[in-house]
């Protein structure tokens, strides 16, 4: 088992946001990551084995008062009052905001996995079957904070199982990944050119295959 804690801290650190149509580059002051992570592997016998990994982290921004702003058309109505200067038809109206206080963009305060492997011998070859599981907590993409860039929790199933021969140098795998077909953005940002809409990357989709490996002398 192996723990870690950390707590680290970064002044004048350069904050870059796709506005869809061009990159606002600020100096976001201070932030902050403090967590800690987990790793565990725990064999009872040679027949099977378990790992598991957990890391927890809050960023978060310390100063941050020149921020970008959500586009106009994806900010909320009403537009709440800490949103007032990114409303165009209010007289607060600046075009930046103040994230100070605010978690970082595209960080999860949790991430989690676990594999389980059980080792077969098959006469003369060795056989596994292989269970995985990840989990990531909600997290906003966007580094304008704009709702409409919240990613929402998701867990990944993958699973495996395979036969080989050290002797031989060859392996055959049958595996499947995504298998509850989970659909979530991998990115989100304005579209160019397109004021209120949003484009983005998404996850691989559940995909399964056979994968065929033979080393040669």
């Amino acid at each position: 088992m192996n723990i870690a804690i950390f707590d680290q801290n970064v002044d004048d650190f350069q904050a870059n946001t796709f506005n869809g149509a061009n990159f606002d580059l600020a100096n976001a002051g201070k932030i902050s990551v403090k967590g800690a992570e987990i790793d565990i592997l725990y064999r009872p016998s040679e027949a099977f084995a378990l790992t598991v990994a957990a890391t927890y982290l809050d960023g978060v921004y310390d100063s941050f008062v020149g921020a970008s702003c959500p586009n106009a058309a994806l900010l909320p109505e009403p537009v709440p009052p800490e949103l007032a200067s990114c409303d165009p038809t209010n007289p607060a109206f600046t075009s930046t905001q103040d994230l100070s206080g605010k978690d970082i963009e595209g960080i999860p305060d949790l991430v989690a996995s676990s594999t389980a492997t059980w080792y077969i011998p098959i006469g003369k070859f060795e056989g596994f079957v292989r269970a995985e599981v990840r989990y990531s907590a909600e997290s906003n993409l966007g580094g304008d904070q704009a709702p409409q860039k919240l990613r929402d929790a998701y867990t990944l199933v993958n699973a495996s199982a395979g036969i080989s021969d050290p002797e031989k140098g060859w392996s055959i795998t049958l595996w499947g990944k995504n298998l509850l077909d989970e659909e979530y953005a991998q990115g989100i940002f304005d579209s160019v050119g397109q004021p209120g809409s949003l484009s983005g990357y998404p996850n691989d989709p559940l995909m399964y295959g056979l994968t065929f490996r033979y080393i040669l002398d």
